[in-house]
């Protein structure tokens, strides 16, 4: 898995394109991480190839800030910040669709527009009942073998389902962690 930063930047201009070119922070992340995860599920590779850094409002690709910067600097995005902290992002050129695959486009745009009728605190919260992010601790990579998008499938991210105390005591016990802790260690290996 190779990380791309021109497809990550294009990613991002796909989904603000997608959500009327006005989005939080919050939900542009949220739309990046469904989208590389929900890739790798289906087609064992992510979009962008960005790994994940588990952060207090969910997860986060390593490179966004990067990505973000070079656009605005190529002038490819203006930001405009608002008090409420919801940033009004304007897409100011062209997006490069054909480095894509036809199913890469269809999920950034089907994402970012289901997305963007949804309120970034249901989003965050959402994004918090992944096992990946609940497993790593703040700044932790969250590993793509990790997945688990059942949930992610839901119409609607308020009606998603809780884990029972059966599996919390599963996930909690000692075993769980030092299996999850070997799984990390040898894919921090691979790399």
């Amino acid at each position: 898995m190779k990380f791309s930063m021109k497809k990550l930047k294009e990613a991002i201009l796909i989904v603000l394109q997608n959500m009327g070119n006005r989005a939080s922070k919050i939900k542009l992340v949220k739309a990046l991480f469904y989208c590389d995860f929900k890739a790798y599920e289906q087609w064992h590779i992510p979009i962008t190839g960005d790994r994940y850094v588990h952060y207090r409002y969910g997860p986060v690709p390593s490179h966004f800030e990067n990505a973000l910067r070079q656009l605005q600097k190529e002038g490819a995005l203006v930001v405009f910040p608002n008090p409420r902290g919801t940033w009004k992002l304007e897409v100011s050129r062209k997006t490069k669709y054909d480095i894509f695959g036809k199913d890469e486009v269809e999920l950034l745009q089907s994402t970012a527009q289901k997305f963007a009728k949804m309120p970034a605190k249901i989003l965050s919260d959402w994004s918090h009942l992944f096992i990946g992010w609940e497993i790593t601790e703040n700044g932790e990579y969250i590993n793509y073998e990790f997945l688990d998008m059942k949930n992610f499938d839901d119409k609607s991210p308020q009606q998603f389902e809780q884990i029972d105390a059966n599996e919390r005591k599963l996930f909690e016990s000692n075993e769980f962690k030092e299996y999850t802790q070997q799984a990390i260690d040898f894919a921090v290996k691979k790399e």
